[in-house]
């Protein structure tokens, strides 16, 4: 199994840092303090970095930085407008919340009626209605 780069590992590694140096500082400060056993502190810190070890394999991927995440497409989905979109509003596709722009400024499309994404610019869907709708005179 490939559990990703040196480089990933190493910024993994340096995610953990602080908190095991945290750990580390408490365990020193310890010795001469009676309220807490010295040997509590170093088990901490053991299972800190056993945990740390164990947890790897199973979130390198979000360590790199290279990976390409491709959200799902969103042209095609169907939704429902949820705030009138005149010409930017709410719509609810696949059960998410978006902010939506429709297409044609001059056809603002009301709460509830439905709707098909026809691109998407960052974080707003541009929309249009469906090609079936026929408006009502």
């Amino acid at each position: 199994m490939k559990f990703g780069s040196r480089r990933v590992l190493w910024r993994y590694i340096r995610f953990q840092i602080p908190v095991n140096l945290g750990l580390l500082v408490l365990w020193l400060a310890s010795f001469g303090l009676e309220f807490l056993p010295t040997k509590w502190i170093g088990f901490t810190l053991l299972f800190w970095l056993i945990k740390d070890a164990v947890l790897y394999p199973f979130l390198w991927q979000s360590y790199d930085t290279t990976r390409q995440e491709r959200p799902a497409p969103m042209q095609g989905q169907s939704g429902i407008v949820i705030r009138d979109l005149n010409p930017e509003g709410v719509i609810r596709v696949r059960g998410e919340y978006w902010n939506a722009r429709v297409m044609d400024e001059n056809d603002p499309i009301a709460r509830d009626e439905r709707i098909v994404v026809k691109d998407r610019r960052n974080l707003l869907l541009i929309v249009t209605r469906p090609q079936d709708f026929v408006r009502e005179p």
